[in-house]
């Protein structure tokens, strides 16, 4: 069954499937429970997945391999921690009290708030299995 999840993750992220050479890993949708979707991408860089859950997105990161994942907002909270801009958590993506937008919009938010991090999270999971 097509995973209509994952087609608009690869459409928005696009430059960083080709930077960092992600590959898809697993892909499950399941239409009969509220639209839920897991996306799973490896790369020799980091491991991410999106997941969709009730509408709501997530996004988790590993070392490549390592199956020990750490989500998005806690990741940027430690990466910008000392910069004056603030935080990801900032964009109106990520407030817990704003009502779930489209999902393309989400997904488009969320690569665009993401854009300047790429390198820094590549850094934290490089490597660090």
């Amino acid at each position: 069954m097509r995973n209509p999840f994952e087609e608009i993750i690869e459409s928005y992220f696009a430059d960083v499937f080709e930077n960092y050479a992600l590959e898809k890993k697993i892909s499950e949708y399941s239409p009969e429970h509220f639209g839920d979707a897991l996306v799973t991408y490896m790369s020799p860089t980091f491991d991410i997945r999106f997941i969709k859950d009730r509408s709501q997105i997530f996004v988790e990161f590993s070392s490549p391999g390592a199956n020990n994942w750490f989500d998005l907002i806690e990741i940027m909270r430690a990466i910008t921690l000392k910069e004056e801009s603030g935080t990801i958590a900032s964009y109106k993506y990520f407030e817990d009290d704003v009502e779930p937008q489209r999902e393309t919009n989400q997904i488009n938010h969320l690569a665009i708030a993401l854009k300047p991090y790429w390198q820094k999270i590549a850094f934290y999971f490089k490597n660090k299995k």
